[in-house]
């Protein structure tokens, strides 16, 4: 390989200023083309000698690598790329790596996501990271992944000024319409500021909006970069909030707080007259995390199980008729040279009588408690015993005292990797 002079390098920024990076670092195993290719204009990855790997239009002419911008072709350094691929076997590749996947879990997408930064598609990349997080929202490998390789731009805060708070209003307002890789890089970005009073301020704000958006911001951030913070207002939003992405971000900022205790209150609503909120409230404490919950859970399922089918609908009864007057008879009165006819008013009454049942536009029933409960245990022991209650108390009847000596001053348990 030809060495690269310096001035060269230098020069190779400026000549690639206006196209999008795809940063990774060079992978082991690259895909292999073909010599009588090259000179073919095609969307091709070159990875560069400065680490960084460039994706648009190249061909090769002459030995060296040109790059389509604008319309006109930009000629680089010989020696500056290191290696190449086209787009179209890369993607080929990546179709063939996810049907040997085997399942669809965390693990797997992170390490594909991986792979696809090495090769210099974050894009793609990106997308992988997000299905991951949507199935493990705090999956250590994706989080690290992200934090080490900052796959994609967010928006920047900019030195310390007056437009500093403007421009974390405006990196709240973005992340809250990201998707979830991309609001885990606005949080790096928050973190990277070092500024932990103001941004406690901006999520404490973003989770009293009337935006859904925004408040799953607020919650997810506040679990993200002040563990602690704010524990009645995340109760509040864990359990009774109208999103249920806010809930379960609010669950989990509070189980980031290590503090077993937050459970209390949470446990108290599974008693709640009100079946919503002990739906809510059992979806809360999966999201938590904290094994003290297994215990109460397991109680409100049998609780609900022997309860037996909800209660009747409420029903009463409605009149709908009409009544009308009318003269019966005349009682004649018979006074001093005079005779006076005293009219006799009665009511006819024409109608019928209605049974009337309410119903509500959303019904909680016994099923609906029952499965709330069931998946917050099984998110809570990563145990599938059955499908039913009966199964979780022949399994918490073989296997509670292992739990409770196995998680004894355990604050809390990580399922997401």
């Amino acid at each position: 390989m030809h060495a690269v002079r310096p001035l060269a390098l230098a020069l190779l920024p400026l000549l690639l200023a206006d196209l999008a990076p795809a940063r990774g670092a060079a992978s082991a195993a690259p895909v292999q083309q073909r010599d009588d290719d090259l000179a073919r204009s095609a969307r091709r990855v070159l990875h560069l000698a400065d680490g960084r790997a460039w994706l648009g239009v190249a061909r090769r002419v002459d030995g060296a690598w040109e790059l389509q911008r604008e319309g006109r072709w930009t000629r680089l350094p010989a020696g500056s790329v290191l290696r190449h691929a086209r787009e179209a076997d890369l993607l080929r590749e990546l179709s063939r790596r996810e049907r040997e996947l085997e399942g669809d879990g965390a693990d797997a997408l992170v390490d594909l996501a991986a792979w696809l930064l090495d090769e210099g598609l974050p894009a793609e990349a990106l997308a992988r990271l997000d299905r991951a997080l949507r199935l493990a929202p705090n999956h250590a490998g994706a989080l690290r992944l992200l934090r080490e390789r900052r796959p994609a731009r967010v928006p920047g805060l900019g030195g310390p000024g007056p437009e500093r708070a403007d421009a974390r209003e405006r990196l709240l307002a973005w992340a809250a319409q990201a998707t979830p890789a991309l609001r885990e890089l606005c949080l790096l970005e928050l973190e990277a500021a070092d500024e932990p009073e103001a941004t406690r301020a901006l999520l404490l704000g973003a989770l009293g909006a009337s935006s859904p958006h925004r408040r799953l911001v607020g919650a997810h951030g506040l679990g993200r970069l002040h563990p602690g913070a704010a524990p009645r207002r995340l109760l509040q939003h864990a359990v009774l909030d109208a999103s249920e992405r806010v809930r379960a971000a609010a669950a989990a900022a509070l189980g980031a707080a290590d503090e077993p205790d937050l459970v209390v209150p949470v446990v108290r609503a599974l008693a709640s007259a009100n079946p919503r909120v002990r739906v809510q409230a059992a979806a809360a404490l999966g999201h938590m995390g904290y094994p003290v919950a297994v215990e109460p859970l397991v109680g409100y399922v049998t609780t609900v199980a022997a309860a037996g089918d909800a209660a009747p609908v409420p029903h009463g009864y409605y009149f709908h008729g009409v009544q009308r007057a009318f003269v019966q008879d005349f009682d004649v009165e018979v006074a001093t040279f005079q005779a006076v006819a005293d009219p006799q008013v009665n009511a006819l009454v024409e109608g019928e009588v209605l049974e009337a049942g309410v119903l509500a536009s959303t019904v909680y029933d016994r099923p609906t408690e029952l499965r709330a409960g069931r998946e917050a245990l099984e998110r809570l022991t990563g145990e599938r015993p059955g499908r039913t209650s009966r199964a979780w108390r022949e399994w918490w009847a073989e296997r509670g005292a292992d739990w409770r000596d196995r998680h004894a001053g355990v604050p809390r348990t990580r399922r997401d990797g």
